[in-house]
């Protein structure tokens, strides 16, 4: 059912505002960049279950409103939920109070500011036509995102020289955020209707909505410029309020408010970090499987007498080398990580010394027969790998054997983190704790929760600890650019 809003002047009965209620979210205030603008009144944000129920939102009071009913407001307002009559169904939402006849005062100059306004605007519509050749007036964001010789404004594909080209950097409130910016052509790719606030549409063209709540499971799904604001700087995007995940994480009344009739939803209930928070959840690729690869840290991290040598301790740097953003590390392999100048792989042959390509079992049989192959197996490869339980027959069985030894990734899925900006203040040991212990490749060693909460909380109440949000950690949606 729709819900509709009417707003009557209480000394005189007259209709002053009337509108259909279709954010999930809509806000009441003494503010003029509120939704509605309503003098004397204190913010509030209406919610509007589909169900039939209203629930109101005054800072941290709530209160339900259903159909029949009503409920004194400050200011002398009066707020009730009715059913509409006649052939126009749905419900009404009825505010009653005293109505100003006029909005805030504004400067005695408005006018003064109109005429140079709309000059101004004359002066650009006229450029086309007096300007013979124009360069963009910004320049591109990402010089690197588009081909040297095409000329592209910063705000998409158009001629660096066109009209558009010319008035949507002008007429645009701020700077996109450099992800959209790389990838929208034109304004109108996002405002699909002129000048209107962006529908979820566009939105939804790259972003799946895999963590958010579906408008199957919410009937009317809200819109998303509702809690991200473009053209506000790179941090306005995504607003790191606590409250925009707790609202529904914390209190259930607020999501059993939204969900469409029959719909359940089963989210874990969590105020803030540590407190609440569940034990980490890393995603374990060795539950099901058995790992093909024979590795101690413990052995690496002491120092090694073997055969008369002695090998000094490695560090986790020495096989751990950082990604290029510093996010994460490259995967470890033979050649960078362990055939450097500690395993050789190396075989003799007619008297002189082979090196064996990792990986590669064609070089291991070309000169062996069939009957030797599990022997050069077993002496070239059993040192790091297990060995099949049962000797292959042919080569395709031993590549697919080979192919079991690959060690999947192990770590928490969508989380938002930077090994970079730990650098210097602690030490792998500090997070990755059992390391020195560690003598077989399926132990898991992640952080755990106590690693992350000795510095990060929800409130910093102190100089060591650093304030931390769901956003700071937790992303939201993925994006699929196919």
């Amino acid at each position: 059912m729709a819900l509709e809003l009417q707003v009557l002047d209480s000394s005189s009965q007259a209709l002053v505002h009337k509108a259909l209620l279709t954010k999930a979210v809509f806000r009441i205030a003494d503010d003029k960049d509120a939704d509605l603008w309503l003098p004397g009144l204190p913010t509030l944000d209406v919610l509007y279950e589909r169900g039939g129920q209203v629930i109101l939102v005054s800072g941290k009071e709530q209160k339900t409103l259903k159909i029949g009913s009503g409920v004194k407001l400050p200011g002398a307002w009066r707020l009730s939920l009715q059913q509409k009559t006649g052939t126009d169904s749905g419900l009404l939402l009825l505010f009653e109070g005293p109505i100003e006849q006029k909005e805030p005062e504004t400067p005695d100059n408005t006018k003064l500011w109109r005429g140079i306004g709309i000059l101004l605007m004359l002066v650009v519509l006229s450029l086309p036509f007096w300007v013979p050749q124009l360069t963009p007036l910004t320049p591109e964001l990402d010089p690197e995102a588009q081909p040297e010789d095409s000329a592209v404004s910063n705000t998409g594909g158009a001629p660096a020289n066109s009209l558009s080209s010319l008035l949507e950097p002008m007429m645009s409130p701020g700077p996109l955020h450099p992800a959209h910016a790389n990838v929208t052509q034109a304004c109108s790719d996002c405002h699909q209707e002129g000048f209107s606030s962006i529908q979820i549409e566009p939105c939804l063209s790259c972003h799946t909505m895999k963590r958010h709540l579906t408008q199957a499971q919410t009937g009317v799904h809200p819109l998303c410029v509702t809690c991200h604001k473009e053209h506000e700087g790179e941090d306005r995007l995504v607003i790191r309020d606590q409250r925009l995940c707790t609202q529904c994480h914390q209190t259930h009344e607020t999501l059993d408010a939204v969900l469409a009739e029959g719909v359940t939803v089963n989210l874990d209930v969590i105020a803030g970090f540590p407190e609440s928070h569940p034990a980490f959840r890393p995603n374990d690729p060795y539950q099901n499987l058995r790992p093909g690869l024979i590795f101690s840290h413990a052995e690496h991290l002491e120092p090694l007498a073997r055969e008369g040598e002695t090998f000094d301790a490695l560090d986790c740097a020495s096989c751990h080398l950082p990604d290029e953003r510093g996010q994460g590390f490259l995967a470890p392999t033979m050649e960078e990580s362990c055939g450097g100048a500690c395993h050789l792989l190396e075989r003799q042959r007619g008297g002189s010394t082979e090196r064996l390509g990792h990986g590669n079992l064609l070089t291991l049989f070309e000169s062996v027969s069939p009957q030797q192959r599990f022997a050069e197996v077993e002496q070239h490869c059993g040192t790091c790998h297990l060995l099949p339980e049962k000797e292959p027959g042919d080569l395709a069985e031993w590549s697919l054997w080979a192919e079991s030894l690959k060690i999947p990734e192990a770590g928490f899925k969508d989380l938002r983190f930077s090994h970079k900006r730990h650098e210097g203040r602690l030490a792998c040991v500090d997070c990755h704790s059992g390391v020195e212990q560690s003598e077989r490749v399926s132990d898991l060693l992640l952080p755990k929760l106590e690693a992350c909460s000795s510095c990060h909380q929800s409130e910093a109440h102190s100089n060591e600890v650093i304030e931390t949000t769901c956003a700071s950690c937790h992303y939201f949606h993925t994006v699929d650019w196919d």
